[in-house]
């Protein structure tokens, strides 16, 4: 709910409130913050708070800042502790310690430095022991007291002013500076020097703290002697009736807060808070919420809460929280189940017993006596129901009414739950054995008459509907729906589950929302339709409570809000009545999660602005017109931001520069960590945060409690960390912002970019006369491919031509070994004829030797006519021989002939021969001649060619 809707919504409903309620029921929320949490000294000083939000302590160990979820220490110049702290005009935290003063202020990066002002002391007036207080005037300057002077910075100069005596306090208050000395009396800075103002009735005793009050009046609080009122010259005691307690327990410190209620921190009792009426209201201390009783300091924070400085540690009390924590049994701390407000007593049923108190405006923190048990009743309690203006309580013991402060047994058949009254003279109790009859007469006592039959499951959950019709469901039972006629003892039920309806047998719960009756099934929420006398969807309560989550409690209240447990939620929804439709706003109450008793939750409103709710572990009050102010205001902050890779070092210490830190990191530096945190901060009431980072997100983040956030290994460009909060009320804060810049890696720098145009400038230059380079080399090889292939055309020519040449004498070679086969074959012809004319010889010669008659001798010669006739054929060979030995040979026999016309034909038949390279034997046969006559024919052959002795015949003809 938008924060402004909720007030104006808020403002529209309480104004139904007619009578006064309590102010100050319960105890409010109280955070408490150890040593551990925020790591630093035990004891706090003092506390302030900037425009901003941040809470700063003076600690033993320095200056403490929180932020809301972290805390970061800074310590002084000398190391020693801080005594009080101060936000200045200036914006400047302004500190003051043993022997040290100075102020903190956030360098160019937003981080916290601390500058001492001891150096602009006179030498004389630098050893001083503590500054016990700072505070910054109308007029622009910071004053320090410390117990022998007064320090004014202003204009970056320090002057010191001395009363002469030891100094107690300095305060400011009603637009004047105030100082006391340790004699009691009050001197007033009047712009020039400081006088004393003699005013009368002066207490005597050490102040503590002056607070502006009305019509000018002051409110001095006295270590020992309670608060006193300044008017004018006179100083009167302001009493109180907590004035016994303040003096004995010693008033330390003081706050006013914007309501003008009074915060006063004890040193001996705690925190006392006074209202403007000076009556107390509240009380805490160490048994009720606190550390411990010993409080040091006081601080309002922006939202009316208040921080205190313990001895030991830092406590947040939650005054204006609408939540306040009730234990009726106080150290027992039982789970509750049940309350009302019965006869202007306030009941409040726990596992313990039944406990009450009255019920009035106003509790004494110091009087009042707390809750007392009701006699009777301890045990466990059920419920608590007023029928006819009578109390019923529902007991694991029977049934029981209450009176006042005792409880009386009515049944002691069983355990009882709840009451339902039919009608004047009707009730009906639900029990662990099912149902029973409570009847009176007219104007008499309720009592017992008798048990119900025809249902005999617990009937804890029950509700009646406006026809007098009795609704009980059981978990593992089902839902029946009852009907009672009087004077029967009987009851008639039926039975309503998955056939009627509902998604299950099982776990389903009656409510009743106004007129309707609604079961919260496992399944979403039904609605019971008389007309069909069925169960359908409430589709209009399924819009605000998802279907998908159970829903464990539904109660509507006396206004038609409807306050449920729905899953881990616990809340309301406000219903406004707006003519022809209604309104409904839901609102979510994030500190009760988890609180609520699991199967028996109860929120029970006693009255129109108090609402009660039962928790594991007491009651929590919720008072409606705190809630109608609950956190209007959120602020968030950039705690910090780190470098996550090199050392976790601090970049930007979240405080405001001027101008805005704006960082331009190195490539190398794009790893970041972002810590935030949001005020006001309370222990219940968790934050959630949304984070976008501009440059590299397109949407905001889904809303959770992390508030640590790292980005790594960014890339190049302009970015802007965005955060923003909201609280349990809806209520969304402005959104912080942290700018940088991340440099590109060198390589993709400006300069690098001035390299790579001038790299690409080059390149293309260079790829210009490379290609010129290459259109000459590629005409000149070109030239050259043209020459390779002229020349290889040369060759493959050559190539071809020799080709031709080989194969033309292959083809010659072929034909002149064809020749030498006819030339051999001609050759052995001659052989042959050789061999045969050799035979001619050797047959005549046997011829001559016989005597042969006529027809013998004619026989022979015949024979030998025939080797003539095949002689003849050999001659005829010869003439083949010389042609096919000129075709071998080169034309040899026609070049010889036309060399040596003059030699004969048995001439060229050796030269023939010899030319074969054939050998005299072989000659000799074919010229049919002897070896000798070859020899012979040699010789004369040698001297017809003109041949000398010592040439070589055959190596002449060889080369003719």
């Amino acid at each position: 709910m938008h924060a402004a809707h909720l007030i104006l919504f808020f403002a529209i409903l309480l104004s139904s409130v007619l009578r006064a309620q309590p102010v100050n029921l319960g105890l409010p929320p109280v955070t408490n913050y150890t040593r551990s949490d925020y790591r630093a000294g035990t004891q706090n000083w003092d506390a302030a708070q900037d425009a901003r939000g941040l809470l700063f302590f003076a600690n033993n160990e320095g200056l403490l800042q929180f932020d809301g979820t972290y805390w970061s220490l800074y310590p002084i110049a000398n190391g020693t502790c801080v005594r009080a702290v101060c936000i200045g005009s200036d914006g400047r935290i302004y500190v003051g310690g043993q022997g040290e003063l100075g102020y903190f202020q956030p360098d160019g990066q937003g981080r916290l430095g601390y500058r001492s002002l001891c150096a602009l002391l006179a030498p004389s007036d630098r050893r001083f022991e503590d500054v016990w207080d700072i505070v910054a005037d109308s007029a622009g300057a910071v004053w320090f007291r410390t117990d022998d002077f007064l320090l004014r910075y202003q204009d970056q100069r320090l002057h010191t002013y001395r009363l002469g005596r030891t100094i107690s306090f300095m305060g400011l208050a009603g637009r004047a500076l105030w100082v006391q000395d340790d004699a009691g009396q009050l001197h007033r800075w009047n712009g020039t020097r400081f006088e004393n103002s003699r005013i009368a009735g002066t207490a005597g005793s050490i102040i503590t703290a002056m607070l502006p009050w009305e019509n000018d009046t002051i409110l001095v609080a006295y270590l020992k002697h309670g608060i006193y009122a300044l008017a004018g010259n006179s100083l009167q005691p302001w009493k109180t009736p907590a004035d016994a307690f303040l003096k004995e327990k010693r008033i330390y410190h003081a706050a006013l807060l914007p309501d003008r209620r009074i915060a006063l921190a004890s040193s001996l009792g705690g925190l006392v808070v006074l209202g403007a009426d000076r009556r107390p209201l509240l009380h805490i201390r160490k048994n009720n919420g606190l550390q411990n009783n010993n409080v040091l300091a006081v601080c309002c924070d922006a939202s009316g809460n208040l921080w205190l400085g313990l001895d030991n540690g830092i406590d947040l009390v939650e005054i204006n929280a609408p939540f306040y924590r009730i234990l009726p049994d106080a150290d027992l701390e039982g789970a509750a189940y049940a309350a009302c407000v019965y006869e202007n007593r306030l009941y409040l049923g726990t596992s313990n017993g039944l406990y009450s108190k009255p019920w009035q405006p106003y509790y004494d923190p110091f009087q009042d006596r707390g809750f007392e048990l009701v006699r009777g009743s301890t045990g466990q309690v059920w419920g608590l129901d007023i029928a006819d203006n009578t109390l019923f309580m529902g007991h694991h013991e029977g049934a029981f009414r209450v009176k006042g402060e005792q409880a009386g047994n009515l049944a002691t058949a069983g355990g009882t739950w709840r009451y339902v009254q039919l009608n004047d003279t009707i009730l009906i109790a639900g029990g662990y054995a099912g149902l029973a009859v409570f009847q009176r007469k007219k104007g008499g006592p309720w009592q017992y008459r008798y048990p119900l039959k025809g249902l005999d499951e617990s009937c804890r959950i029950m509700e009646l509907a406006d026809d007098g019709v009795l609704w009980v469901s059981h978990p593992y039972r089902g839902v029946f729906k009852v009907t009672y006629q009087h004077p029967k003892d009987t009851v008639r039920t039926r039975l309503y589950g998955r056939a009627d309806g509902l998604p299950s047998d099982l776990l389903n719960y009656v409510f009743k929302l106004g007129k309707q009756i609604v079961v919260a099934a496992d399944g979403g929420l039904f609605h019971y339709d008389k007309a069909s006398d069925r169960f359908v969807h409430a589709a209009e309560l399924e819009k605000w409570l998802d279907p998908a989550v159970r829903t464990r409690l539904l109660r509507a209240d006396w206004h038609g809000n409807i306050w449920f447990a729905h899953g881990e939620d616990v809340g309301v929804l406000w219903v406004r009545d707006e003519g022809v439709r209604k309104q409904v706003r839901k609102q979510v109450f994030p500190e009760l999660n988890g609180q609520l008793v699991g199967g028996f939750e109860q929120i029970q409103m006693v009255d129109d602005r108090h609402v009660m709710v039962a928790t594991q572990k007491g009651f929590v009050h919720l008072d409606l017109r705190q809630l109608a102010g609950l956190d209007t205001q959120l602020r968030v902050a950039i705690s910090s931001v780190r470098l996550n890779e090199h050392g976790d070092s601090l970049l930007y210490g979240g405080f405001p520069t001027d101008p805005p830190y704006r960082p331009v990191l190195p490539y190398q530096l794009n790893s970041l960590r972002f810590a935030f945190g949001a005020l006001p901060v309370g222990g219940g009431r968790p934050v959630l945060y949304s984070v976008l980072l501009e440059g590299l997100d397109k949407n905001w983040s889904v809303w959770s409690e992390q508030t640590l956030l790292d980005y790594a290994h960014l890339p190049a460009g302009d970015y802007t960390f965005k955060v923003r909060a909201r609280n349990s009320a809806g209520v969304e804060s402005p959104i912080a912002a942290f700018r940088f810049r991340i440099r590109p890696p060198w390589y993709a720098g400006f300069w690098a970019y001035c390299v790579y145009a001038l790299a690409v400038i080059a390149g293309i230059s260079a790829l210009f006369f490379r290609q010129q380079r290459k259109f000459e080399s590629e005409k000149a090889e070109l030239a050259s491919e043209h020459l390779q292939e002229s020349t290889a055309q040369r060759r493959r020519m050559q190539q071809h031509e020799q080709e031709i040449v080989r194969l033309q004498n292959e083809k010659l070679e072929s034909e002149v070994q064809h020749k030498n086969k006819e030339l051999a074959l001609a050759t052995m012809h001659l052989v042959q004829k050789g061999e045969i004319l050799t035979s001619l010889q050797e047959e005549l010669d046997k011829i001559l030797q016989k005597k042969l008659d006529g027809s013998e001798l004619r026989q022979e010669l015949q024979r030998i006519l025939r080797l003539l006739q095949y002689d003849a054929q050999i001659a005829d060979d010869w003439e083949q021989f010389a042609y096919h030995f000129d075709a071998v040979y080169g034309d040899f026999l026609k070049r010889l002939r036309d060399k040596f016309p003059e030699l004969s034909p048995n001439d060229y038949r050796l030269c023939a021969y010899l030319r074969m390279n054939l050998s005299t034997k072989e000659i000799a046969h074919l010229m049919n001649i002897s070896i000798r006559g070859v020899e012979g024919a040699r010789y004369r052959l040698r001297k017809k060619l003109n041949l000398p002795n010592e040439d070589n015949l055959v190596a002449f003809l060889m080369e003719t």
